[in-house]
């Protein structure tokens, strides 16, 4: 029960609490593709990902080898990478991410294959309208989001 508690508040305190968090880089192998790397982001309440032949090959089943895809809220890459893979490296996956702290982990994944992937990753949200807007995070150190909520300077 004790530690139970304590995870709860350490839980608390990091979602109040701000801190840039880093990277690590991860590889898996993907049949037919080979080794593939991946940076994790390491905010404590990122869950872990992982590329796998199932993720690739679901979206192989969707695009041809060539094929243009826009990841909207690319967070940090954990879909594009997949997508990108199925696109192979002459198609392109454009992704979208605008919170600058997930786009540094975005960016680095967009890098890290580009001997088999072309990704275009772009620091900045896709609207309906122009204009500046709010979003909120789950946490202090903006882990995930992106609930818009009012459009400024209408």
């Amino acid at each position: 029960m004790l530690n139970f508690i304590k995870r709860k508040i350490e839980k608390h305190r990091l979602k109040r609490t701000f801190q840039e968090y880093g990277s690590t880089i991860n590889e898996f192998n993907v049949d037919g593709i080979g080794v593939v790397k991946y940076a994790q982001w390491l905010h404590p309440l990122e869950s872990k990902k992982e590329v796998t032949t199932s993720n690739v090959g679901f979206y192989k089943k969707l695009v041809r080898p060539g094929a243009t895809i826009i990841d909207i809220g690319a967070h940090t890459g954990d879909t594009t990478v997949p997508m990108a893979l199925a696109c192979g490296k002459e198609g392109l996956v454009i992704a979208l991410e605008p919170n600058p702290y997930v786009f540094k982990i975005l960016e680095a994944n967009a890098k890290l294959n580009q001997e088999l992937t072309n990704i275009d990753a772009l620091c900045f949200a896709a609207t309906e309208t122009e204009g500046d807007f709010v979003f909120h995070y789950s946490d202090a150190s903006f882990c995930n989001g992106g609930f818009l909520t009012q459009l400024k300077n209408q």
